[in-house]
């Protein structure tokens, strides 16, 4: 563990142990918790309470990305996230990131005081990575690639679903997309002078897979690990938990999820409440 080190402008992050990052939502319509932390007032009470738990890291996001969602503009996402930036750099103990996937607003929020750009679209936009390199900034990549295909649900409707077999030929060739992808992003990322230091990986949980390899992630994700990078493990209250986890309430089983996933070789957490502690 000790060569993934995490360099976030200026700052070095080491994983001798697992690192939080809390999630502060300042939207209306997220799948979880919309419209509960959308004051600004609000929404710094959250993170400053989230960082008492023992969150590392906040990550600010102003427009949902569950299925389905409504794209807003660059600009009324900025209106969402700039009040709470402002509340909140350099006056919690923790790094801030913000989760966009549009270049104007992650400028916009490191010339703010943001250390983190958190992109779930896998830092795709080259003025995006242009703006990663000139900054320094530490950089979520996140898997997005619609691979479901390679390992369908089946039937949605059973109450008690199948666990996933771990090693299936579909197991690998899932583990096998997502490295790929993380490959070439990574090299795409480089090329455009992002430092590989500043790059933490996310299998993308929720995003363009089918729930079975949600799961199969979770258990496997050390193994999608690109060029030693840290892993993030962000599975907080989605419908994988929901699926495989079902008898426990949705925070117990997200506890459980990302037990596996840490397990399983995930340096950072993800989530709603602080559950998985620092050790």
């Amino acid at each position: 563990m000790d060569n993934r080190l995490w360099r976030v402008r200026g700052r070095v992050l080491s994983p001798d142990r697992i690192l939080t990052m809390g999630i502060v939502n300042v939207t209306p319509d997220s799948f979880s918790d919309g419209g509960q932390h959308q004051e600004a007032d609000k929404a710094a009470a959250w993170a400053a309470r989230l960082v008492q738990q023992g969150a590392d890291i906040i990550d600010i996001g102003g427009q949902s990305t569950r299925p389905g969602f409504r794209q807003i503009t660059a600009e009324e996402e900025w209106g969402r996230i700039e009040p709470v930036l402002h509340r909140l750099c350099g006056a919690v103990d923790a790094l801030i990131s913000v989760d966009t996937f549009y270049p104007e607003v992650a400028a916009r929020a490191l010339a703010a005081g943001a250390h983190i750009i958190n992109d779930v679209t896998g830092f795709r936009m080259e003025e995006m990575r242009r703006t990663a390199a000139q900054t320094g900034c530490g950089c979520v990549i996140m898997c997005d690639e619609e691979i479901a295909q390679l390992c369908p649900d089946g039937d949605e409707q059973t109450e008690a679903p199948e666990v996933p077999c771990l090693h299936s030929a579909a197991a690998d060739l899932t583990v096998a997309a997502v490295r790929e992808y993380f490959r070439q992003r990574l090299e795409l990322c480089a090329a455009d002078g992002i430092d590989p230091q500043t790059v933490v990986l996310d299998c993308g949980i929720g995003f363009g897979k089918s729930r079975k390899q949600d799961y199969i992630l979770l258990h496997r994700m050390g193994e999608c690990r690109v060029d030693n990078r840290p892993m993030l493990a962000a599975a907080s209250r989605k419908r994988v938990v929901r699926r495989y986890w079902s008898e426990l309430p949705i925070d117990e089983g997200t506890r459980c999820a990302h037990k596996a996933a840490v397990d399983a070789g995930a340096d950072i957490v993800r989530e709603h409440i602080v559950l998985t502690g620092r050790d």
